[in-house]
């Protein structure tokens, strides 16, 4: 098993404990630094720190994983803010040339910015928003009024801190490209944060893309929509280093909304589907493992809007985003049944899964068998997650079945059992009391407590489902808000056969 340095986004489990979790299953170690250092919700990783220990234990690894913004700026959370200076980060940055020195192959995140600011508050909520859609009209002549308009009202030390972080992200992702033509990055991901079809990411995209093709190394970098999946699709090509690349061959519910982009990214979702399977290390195509993808009928929802035991609003609106897929669901069961290498990921709502397929699905259909499963978040998120537990699984041909089960699990119970159904009646149960869900304070325990408890219920659900009809039982199971918000969800358990 080869050992290769990781550092994380942030110290969220689905960015730093899941790719450590799965990255036996393409017989890699990752070795990840203490949890001290990464920060902390709204307090920054400490950088030079890392720098330092990236430094100790470079020695004896194959590569190493590395997301730039926890080693230049602290962490995700923490590059929406200037607080870093240019030339500080790019003092940060030379610990690349370093670990070049000594042989490790690096791959490399690092992210564009998103067309916002940081929601810990619902003031800041309202800042996002104004800001969000200053960017909209600032990049298109044609809204130069509205832009200006939102300028009066933006708070001018708000859109002042916003500016600054871009221009020094857009000059480092700059200098990070020419570090790959200098031959110190071997693979780079620039992966779009949450965005729009239209925005002043278009242009910094497009100075990125020009840098690319002047330097002549398009076939070393990827520039697709996501951020939080970024170190799985970097553990997969790592995984695949020196094997064969599978083939995958994706499959959409409704292939006229896959035309169309997702919530919070630029392109549609055929085109950061085909990224994804690139920069995972995969290739798309009509033959190899199937993606089942699942898109809505009409247009994307979000899980957010669904109430306790089904849909809050009219049938209709409902109807425009899910009918359950039918086709998609007998294709799915089709597959598994006859052993067909098979994976799902359900990006028809954003932050969750699509509860009416998904029902189905834990039911009817032998779900233990999938290469892959995600629901989570933005589709880019969706997809890479899914790929990249594709990927390891083709890898690892079932001789850790237990660990591949765990990792199933772990999706399912995280991306529809608690985005889908508990963080939604979560969110009204504190709306209820005054809470907010964006920040929750010294509410935190009490809260994580409270969310821990119901989704431990479901998990017997779940066991019921499928691992269980294996012969495996629960060994150790827990699960808490890692951070003082709803947004996430941080699940522990072991099976034992």
């Amino acid at each position: 098993m080869k050992r290769w340095l990781f550092l994380p986004l942030d110290d969220r489990p689905i960015t730093r404990r899941f790719p450590a979790m799965i990255a036996p299953l393409g017989e890699i170690e990752l070795v990840s630094p203490p949890q001290e250092l990464l920060g902390f919700f709204l307090t920054p990783g400490d950088g030079l720190a890392l720098a330092h220990w990236l430094r100790r234990h470079a020695p004896g690894c194959h590569g190493a994983i590395l997301n730039l913004d926890m080693l230049l700026y602290g962490g995700l959370i923490a590059s929406r803010t200037p607080a870093v200076s240019t030339e500080e980060a790019l003092r940060r940055l030379s610990v690349l040339a370093e670990l070049k020195n000594l042989g490790l192959k690096l791959y490399v995140a690092s992210v564009v910015m998103r067309l916002g600011i940081t929601c810990s508050s619902p003031e800041a909520v309202n800042h996002h928003q104004m800001i969000h859609r200053w960017s909209q009209a600032v990049a298109d002549p044609v809204q130069a009024t509205e832009a200006q308009a939102l300028e009066r009202l933006i708070p001018p030390s708000a859109l002042s801190a916003y500016t600054a972080a871009r221009e020094r992200n857009h000059l480092i992702n700059r200098e990070v490209v020419r570090l790959t033509a200098a031959g110190i990055i071997d693979f780079l991901l620039l992966l779009q944060e949450d965005c729009s079809p239209q925005g002043i990411h278009r242009i910094e995209q497009e100075a990125l893309d020009r840098l690319v093709r002047l330097t002549g190394v398009e076939d070393r970098v990827r520039l697709l929509p996501g951020a939080d999946e970024g170190s799985l699709l970097l553990l997969s090509r790592a995984a695949l280093l020196k094997r064969e690349i599978p083939g995958i061959k994706p499959v959409y519910s409704h292939e006229a909304t896959a035309l169309i982009a997702a919530p919070y990214e630029d392109r549609p979702l055929r085109e950061t589907a085909a990224l994804q399977i690139e920069a995972a290390g995969a290739r798309a195509g009509d033959e190899g493992i199937s993606l089942f993808v699942n898109t809505p009928v009409k247009r994307y929802g979000d899980a957010h809007d669904l109430a306790q035991d089904g849909p809050a609003g009219e049938e209709n609106r409902l109807a425009e985003v899910t009918d359950g897929s039918p086709a998609l669901l007998q294709q799915i069961r089709e597959a598994l049944e006859t052993g067909c290498p098979a994976a799902v990921a359900d990006v028809a709502f954003a932050n969750g899964a699509d509860p009416f397929l998904t029902e189905r699905l834990l039911r009817e259909a032998p779900w233990t068998r999938l290469y892959g499963y995600a629901a989570w978040n933005t589709a880019g998120n969706t997809l890479g997650t899914a790929l990249a537990m594709t990927v390891l699984r083709q890898i690892d041909g079932g001789r850790q079945e237990r660990l591949h089960q765990e990792a199933l699990v772990t999706r399912i119970l995280d991306d529809y059992y608690y985005q889908t159904r508990v963080r939604t009646r979560l969110n009204a149960w504190l709306q209820e009391q005054g809470f907010s869900s964006l920040n929750l304070g010294g509410g935190h325990p009490i809260v994580s407590a409270r969310a821990g408890e119901e989704l431990q219920g479901l998990a017997a659900e779940v066991f019921r489902l499928g691992p269980g009809a294996l012969g495996y039982s629960l060994g150790r199971f827990s699960a808490r808000l890692p951070w003082p918000r709803t947004f996430e969800i941080e699940v522990e358990l072991e099976l034992r056969q």
